[in-house]
């Protein structure tokens, strides 16, 4: 392993790797939401988190299993959109939206800029020579 890996152990651990260190973390957890908190302790999805769980024979509802299954389902169908709505507008040279009267390109956080709706009324009145 790289010492200059700033990542903790227990994020970059595999599973087998995090289940032995979860027996632990179980016996100290005094959460609430134990399936958040072994997602944020260990790095990985919610789904992954239960799985994990049962594994280590934690209880968990059907009808909370079915509620973080449908919520990933529709931050993927989200994501999708998003990145067919983002094909979609590439291939057009310029585009609008409620901010923007012309969208110049997308920074690489995929934030538009470009000329707002307030700027692109103005004249110019620098005399051109």
């Amino acid at each position: 392993m790289n010492a200059n890996n700033q990542t903790p152990r227990r994020k970059r651990s595999n599973r087998q790797s995090r289940l032995a260190m979860a027996l632990q973390w179980l016996s100290n957890y005094q959460g609430s939401n134990i399936i958040k908190g072994y997602s944020n302790n260990f790095g990985v999805d919610k789904l992954c988190a239960v799985k994990e769980l049962e594994m280590l024979g934690v209880k968990i509802s059907d009808e909370r299993k079915k509620q973080i299954t449908d919520a990933q389902n529709h931050r993927a169908a989200l994501s999708k959109k998003k990145k067919e709505d983002n094909e979609d507008t590439n291939g057009m040279l310029f585009g609008s939206d409620e901010n923007f009267s012309l969208i110049a390109g997308y920074t690489s956080s995929g934030l538009p800029y470009g000329i707002g709706w307030d700027e692109g009324d103005q004249e110019c009145t620098a005399d051109p020579g």
